[in-house]
């Protein structure tokens, strides 16, 4: 996805998210592998705070990790109203620790926040549309963009504070 051409499909909707482009290139492709492409609450299984596993299985296929980790890092931490650039630091340097990815390489992470965040109101959008699916007809896509642009305002902030994008 191109994001620059994102305000030609659905000027209306996303155009206050696009203040956050940074880059308007879809990151790279740099840590090929399967992920699991939808992180949400519900789909964790969980026992006393510890994952036990995963549900909704359709999604997994090729990736990148850093999408993946961008994506993690959008649903579990940046839209939510209390976090700062504490809790943002202890995830990225338990990656880095961990050895998962290249330091060099985190910077990168926010674009796939941003293209995850951007394709995911565009589908929200076209779901609201959809006919058949009438339950996504009450979606208030105002307010799901007031609450993309809290996280993406976090998100954006962090990266070109800690990273000099």
């Amino acid at each position: 996805m191109n994001i620059g051409e994102v305000p030609q499909q659905l000027p209306e909707i996303v155009e206050p998210l696009m203040r956050h482009t940074i880059n308007e290139d879809t990151p790279n492709f740099t840590y090929p592998d399967l992920i699991y492409d939808d992180l949400e609450r519900q789909n964790l299984l969980s026992i006393d705070h510890t994952i036990t596993g995963l549900v909704d299985l359709d999604s997994i296929r090729t990736g990148d990790i850093l999408y993946e980790f961008g994506h993690f890092l959008f649903n579990f931490v940046l839209c939510d109203p209390e976090a700062d650039y504490s809790i943002i630091d202890l995830y990225i340097d338990e990656l880095i620790k961990a050895g998962v990815i290249d330091p060099q390489d985190v910077p990168a992470v926010y674009g796939h926040i941003f293209r995850f965040a951007i394709s995911d109101v565009m589908e929200f959008q076209q779901l609201s549309q959809n006919p058949i699916r009438q339950q996504y007809r009450m979606i208030d896509m105002k307010l799901l963009i007031q609450q993309y642009d809290q996280a993406l305002t976090l998100a954006s902030s962090f990266f070109r504070k800690r990273f000099s994008l």
